[in-house]
């Protein structure tokens, strides 16, 4: 189990969220 790799995976599909809801918008 890693803490680093969970908390990586976490920002990185909250990164690809914010750039999907920033492509919808324009």
């Amino acid at each position: 189990f890693s803490v680093i790799g969970e908390a990586f995976g976490f920002v990185g599909a909250a990164v690809l969220i914010l750039l999907y809801f920033m492509l919808i918008s324009k």
